[in-house]
Formats: C-alpha cells, sequence, structure tokens
C-alpha cells in the first residue's frame, strides 16, 4: 500500500516537473529569443565602395556675378518695383534683400539660421553648379587612369543636392576591378581635386574645401549624414573598414531588407509619391530621406533632397516656399511626423 501511494506520488511530481519544463521550454520558443554573436572576419577581397564628392561652395560666382549685372542694368533701366514685376521677381523674397538687410535677418553670430534657408533649384545647379570636368582634374584606380581613348574604369554620376551642390558619384564599372584584394596608397582611388577658390562666394561658403562621402555601391549619398571635409593644398587618406549587420526579420525583430517590404513603400503609395523612389538599394539613411522629403513635399509642394516628376527643390527665392520650407525643418523633429518617419524606417536587415 504504501509502496503503490510514493511511486504515485513520484509519478505526478515527475508528471508536474515535466509540465512545467514542457510550458517553459514553449513559452521561450514563442518568445522569439534572440542572440548578439559578434565575429571578426579577415575577407580576401571586399568591393570597392562608391565615393561621393562636392565642393563645398554650391554656386560658381561667376554666374552669380553675371546675374547681379545683369540685374542691375534692368534696374538702372526701369523703374525698380516696375522691373521686378515685368520680370516676374518677388521683392519680398530674400535673394533680393540689399546686403545690409539680409544679415539684420540673422538672429545668430554665424548666420547658420539664413544658411539653412537657403537652397538653389536642381536646374541652376545642373547649369551652374562644380561640373565633373571642373572639381577632378586627376583620376586613378590602382595605379591606372582612370579614362582613356578606349573605355573608361569608373563611371561619374552627377548628384544635384540643394545643400552641398552639384555633386559627383564615383564609381568603378568594370566587374573584374569591383573587388579589392590588397589594401596599399599607390591603389584604390586617388583624385586630384580643384576647388576653384576664385568662384567661391564667401557669404554663403564660410569654409572652403570639398565634401567626401564614402557609401555602399548603389546606394543613395546621405550626404548630410556623414562624410569627411577635404582641405585644399593637403593629401587627405581615407581608409575603409566594412562592419555588416544582419539582423533577423519578423518575428525575432523589425528590419527591412528592400523598399517592397517597407511599410514608407506603401505610405508613398497611398499618397501618390511612389515616384520619389529613385534607388531600389533600401538603406536606413535613404529611407528616413525619403520620408521626410514626402512630408515637405506634401506640406510645400517642393523637396529638400529628392524630386517627384514636375516637383522642384525649395526655391530660396520663392518666399512661400522658402518660408514653408524654413518652418517645416524647424518642426520636423519635435512633432508626431519625424516619429511616423522611425516608425516608417527599419534598420537594414
Amino acid at each position: 500500500m504504501y509502496t503503490r501511494v510514493f511511486w504515485v506520488t513520484v509519478f505526478l511530481l515527475a508528471m508536474t516537473g515535466c509540465t512545467f519544463h514542457c510550458s517553459f521550454l514553449v513559452r521561450t520558443y514563442l518568445s522569439y529569443p534572440r542572440m548578439t554573436i559578434t565575429e571578426e572576419i579577415h575577407a580576401d577581397e571586399i568591393t570597392f565602395p562608391s565615393i561621393t564628392v562636392c565642393n563645398l561652395n554650391v554656386y560658381k560666382k561667376s554666374y552669380v556675378d553675371k546675374q547681379l549685372e545683369i540685374l542691375r542694368q534692368v534696374t538702372q533701366a526701369f523703374y525698380y518695383n516696375a522691373t521686378l514685376s515685368v520680370a516676374g521677381i518677388d521683392p519680398t523674397a530674400i535673394c533680393y534683400k540689399p546686403f545690409e538687410e539680409f544679415m539684420y535677418r540673422s538672429k545668430t553670430v554665424d548666420l547658420s539660421d539664413i544658411w539653412m534657408s537657403l537652397t538653389v533649384n536642381k536646374d541652376s545647379l545642373q547649369k551652374f553648379g562644380h561640373q565633373e570636368e571642373e572639381l577632378i582634374i586627376h583620376c586613378t584606380y590602382n595605379a591606372r587612369n582612370c579614362y582613356n581613348n578606349t573605355h573608361s574604369i569608373v563611371q561619374v554620376n552627377a548628384y544635384p543636392s540643394p545643400r552641398y551642390g552639384l555633386c559627383h558619384t564615383i564609381s568603378v564599372n568594370q566587374m573584374s576591378l569591383q573587388n579589392v584584394t590588397r589594401p596599399g596608397l599607390s591603389l584604390g582611388l586617388r583624385l586630384t581635386l580643384n576647388i576653384q577658390r576664385n568662384e567661391y562666394l564667401d557669404l554663403l561658403s564660410p569654409e572652403y574645401g570639398a565634401r567626401l562621402l564614402v557609401h555602399p555601391p548603389g546606394t543613395y549619398p546621405t550626404l548630410q549624414r556623414g562624410g569627411v571635409v577635404l582641405q585644399p593644398g593637403t593629401k587627405t587618406y581615407v581608409s575603409v573598414r566594412m562592419r555588416k549587420i544582419d539582423r533577423l526579420p519578423w518575428p525575432y525583430g523589425e528590419c527591412t531588407d528592400e523598399f517592397e517590404h517597407s511599410p514608407l513603400l506603401s505610405h508613398l503609395s497611398k499618397t501618390g509619391q511612389r515616384d520619389l523612389l529613385k534607388h531600389r538599394i533600401y538603406t536606413y539613411e535613404y529611407c528616413q530621406t525619403l520620408c521626410r522629403d514626402a512630408y515637405l513635399l506634401k506640406q510645400c509642394d517642393c523637396s529638400e533632397e529628392v524630386t517627384q516628376g514636375n516637383s522642384r527643390f525649395c526655391d530660396p527665392c520663392n518666399i512661400t516656399q522658402a518660408m514653408c520650407r524654413t518652418n517645416f525643418l524647424r518642426r520636423f523633429n519635435r512633432n508626431h511626423r519625424s516619429r511616423e518617419c522611425h516608425k516608417f524606417c527599419k534598420p537594414a536587415c
């Protein structure tokens, strides 16, 4: 009798322990636990990145001087207000204020609030920004000339930025040369740049040099989120160390591997702004830029970085657009739209 009771008790305790342990395992499995593994790998080869370079001067001084001379001649020939009306120029726009009034509008000692309000449009940048052949006067890749009479090792694409001027993205376009197997000062990409110091507008360009951004091939160059400034008269060496993070998608975490799976694409489709998406390679920085510009385009009918169809960059000479854009950027990080962009844009998988 006692033996039977003993074994029944042992059996019940064993079943209770087994049930508890099984439920613990099931709960642990359904919680989708995550573990971070860090591993340093010395790769035999690495894909050479894209390089985006911009002159810190947005507009060439010769173009501005020419426009000012035209404006001076026109104003001498006609009555000022009538001339502005005929020319379609808004006399209240900041572009046509006297220098003293322009300075008076600033509430900071370094004019940073005025610089934030000044951008240029895309068409003017492509015509009067620093062109590729003016900025890049010499280029070699792995001790070979980038250009020769028969073919080109690199491909250079113009990227107009209203903040940083006419930038140029350099990518290796020959498959056999895209992978780098060994480092060295004589290898990689070597550029000789001419910033054209005599073309600088010192008021709008308080520093002179070039901005350089290294980014993965084919990705959108988000210049506002990184890059280094190159000083003239010096040599600058840039070494690259790649850090690759592989994230697990749902249900283990929240990440996006391409725009087709991004919540932002659904939002752009609903608002009729899907054609804002120009680059298909997903990065978190590009997604954030795209989301912000979508809200800016909807509110101010102009964009900061990316354009849609017939839309244009915000025109600083259009007082309505300039004020709308400035107010939008000042308030963006403090309102719900910034939080929505964080919700739409997940880290890359």
